[in-house]
């Protein structure tokens, strides 16, 4: 009798705890009772990056850090970025959706309610479906009996990113939220922080006509890049789908029976690609193609 106390304690502490990170009013908002002074004394929400950029096909990873907690038992942190700029890499390729990596070492995330990042709007994801002009990561959990308290600071989460555009993303702390085992809420303050971003580059692709019936595409080589991808289609103006028409990790790529015949055109794009698949938006377009000279009348 005495365990299955203990047990039904532990579910009840669980759901508690949970009830009170997802209702008590969000950071900033001082509860009824909360000494002004004792506010002061706050914890703070930091995010520490592995780097200031992120650039070609490299990744950087920023740890959501909590810091200067007392008896600490659970954490909802939210944050915005800019989609246009960074993606968030997914942790749980078994997961539905874009999941970030929870951290052990500081706190336990025995219960977690939300480790999600969204990328895009998607309207079969339930976190990511309300259209944004911006991207966001949510994070939430809570220990469990009989974990203990935690008091100290110590980095919760970490969420992988790369660069998709050129520029400065914002990284800003839109919520922040802590509790002790109890369901009491813990002042807390988030400080944003920021990473520029740096793409794979494009390939500028020319081409020629070595013999006649062979297009020559060539570049000049792009940093970071292992190989690239040539898409091939017979419109002009196409958009690039998987699985290319042909790959390379030089510099030039020639198709053999391009050209030769009036009635077959073809148009290519090239893609720098890094070594874990992720390709680059596609160069310019160029094309190969025959006519046939009419005279005209004398």
């Amino acid at each position: 009798m005495s365990n299955r106390l203990s047990t039904r304690r532990g579910l009840a502490l669980r759901w508690l705890v949970l009830c009170m990170l997802i209702l008590l009013p969000a950071a900033g908002v001082h509860a009824q009772g909360v000494d002004p002074e004792a506010a002061q004394l706050a914890a703070t929400v930091s995010l520490v990056r592995s780097a200031p950029n992120v650039q070609g096909c490299g990744l950087a990873t920023i740890d959501i850090w909590l810091n200067d907690v007392i008896d600490g038992y659970g954490a909802d942190v939210r944050i915005n970025f800019d989609h246009t700029k960074l993606m968030v890499i997914d942790y749980d390729q078994y997961s539905y959706g874009t999941q970030i990596q929870p951290l052990s070492t500081f706190m336990k995330p025995d219960f977690l309610i939300r480790r999600v990042a969204c990328n895009a709007l998607d309207p079969a994801d339930p976190f990511c479906d309300e259209a944004a002009e911006v991207g966001t990561i949510w994070y939430a959990f809570t220990q469990v009996n009989p974990t203990a308290q935690v008091s100290g600071s110590g980095p919760i989460a970490r969420i992988t990113v790369r660069a998709i555009g050129a520029g400065l993303s914002p990284l800003d702390i839109t919520y922040s939220k802590m509790s002790d085992r109890n369901g009491v809420t813990i002042p807390t303050t988030g400080t944003d922080s920021e990473m520029a971003a740096a793409p794979l580059g494009d390939p500028g692709v020319g081409i020629r006509k070595p013999d006649a019936t062979t297009a020559r595409l060539s570049w000049s080589a792009v940093s970071d890049a292992g190989t690239y991808r040539i898409f091939r289609a017979t419109a002009p103006y196409f958009s690039p789908v998987e699985p290319a028409f042909g790959f390379t990790s030089g510099l030039s790529f020639e198709d053999a029976n391009a050209l030769g015949s009036t009635a077959q055109e073809y148009f290519y794009i090239v893609k720098s690609a890094c070594a874990d698949g992720y390709t680059s938006a596609g160069s310019n377009r160029t094309g190969a193609w025959d006519y046939d000279l009419v005279r005209g009348a004398p």
